[in-house]
């Protein structure tokens, strides 16, 4: 289930979970793992990321934005744990942004970045419309 109450896309994401915890298990890649995380958890792009901050209840801060930007599955920024991000990170986007690039071209992932935003851009509109529908019943 997910924050609208009712289950989606769940191959796509129990594929973002499979690919996550694949990076995730080399002492190397860890740092991947930790973006392409954030990627499917916040849906922004690498860059998007630049100074952010932690906001309440596992949000992030991005300067210019009014709001904090809320995972769209919450509990995937604790299972991933992206509170735990790798040190001096900011300065290491674009590098680790290349090295994710390369993981997916060399076939260690399933998805890549378009693909890791275009599903959180569907699940943000399905639960949209099914708010919508719920206050219209």
């Amino acid at each position: 289930m997910d924050l609208c109450g009712f289950a989606m896309a769940a191959p796509v994401d129990q594929r973002i979970i499979d690919d996550f915890f694949y990076l995730d298990r080399g002492e190397r890649s860890k740092s991947i793992a930790w973006l392409y995380g954030m990627i499917a958890t916040y849906g922004l792009k690498p860059l998007q990321l630049q100074d952010f901050s932690w906001g309440p209840e596992n949000s992030i801060l991005l300067q210019g934005k009014k709001r904090p930007i809320k995972p769209m599955h919450p509990h995937w920024a604790v299972i991933f744990e992206l509170k735990k991000q790798p040190r001096n990170i900011q300065g290491r986007l674009s590098n680790l942004s290349k090295s994710l690039d390369r993981a997916i071209e060399a076939g260690k992932i399933a998805l890549d970045i378009e693909d890791l935003l275009a599903a959180h851009t569907d699940r943000k509109k399905s639960c949209y419309l099914s708010r919508k529908q719920a206050l219209a019943c």
